[in-house]
């Protein structure tokens, strides 16, 4: 396994039973990286479960005493991370095992001018509302005139 020189910045409200799946694919992931929790004062003590995998990531956990947004959150664990290239997810969210791989490779070998990397964020199950955003790419980055305009937070 080896170690990439990247942060993984997850902003987290509550979904314990989600937040270990989250974790959980990040340990069958083939490289190792940093993972920055922050714990946008959940009910739940994030700190608990970011515990249960202290052994198996490089894991911590920076904690809001209110609730301020996951783009607050964001805003925080970017501060937090102790690397330079940075990757977001949600805690709803399950990565690929080389999706921290793919996303830092592709960004430094980017040239210059880009900004940021990205990709699709696809429904888990097969409900009205997976259908419903697959259907429509709500999730998708927003592509115009042959540019991608913005990533999804989820999976950039």
């Amino acid at each position: 396994m080896s170690q990439l020189p990247l942060s993984v910045v997850v902003p987290c409200f509550g979904r314990a039973v989600l937040t270990r799946r989250l974790l959980d694919s990040f340990v069958r992931s083939a490289d190792a990286f940093e993972v920055v929790l922050v714990d946008d004062a959940s009910p739940e003590s994030v700190a608990s479960i970011a515990a249960e995998y202290a052994l198996r990531l490089n894991i911590r956990v920076v904690r809001h005493e209110a609730n301020r947004g996951p783009a607050a959150a964001r805003n925080t664990g970017i501060h937090a991370a102790s690397h330079d290239i940075l990757a977001f997810t949600d805690n709803d969210c399950e990565v690929e095992p080389d999706w921290a791989r793919h996303l830092f490779v592709y960004l430094r070998d980017a040239p210059r001018s880009v900004a940021g990397v990205g990709g699709r964020v696809l429904a888990a199950g097969n409900d009205v509302f997976g259908r419903y955003f697959t259907y429509h790419k709500i999730l998708d980055p927003f592509l115009s005139e042959g540019r991608y305009l913005y990533v999804v937070t989820a999976n950039c």
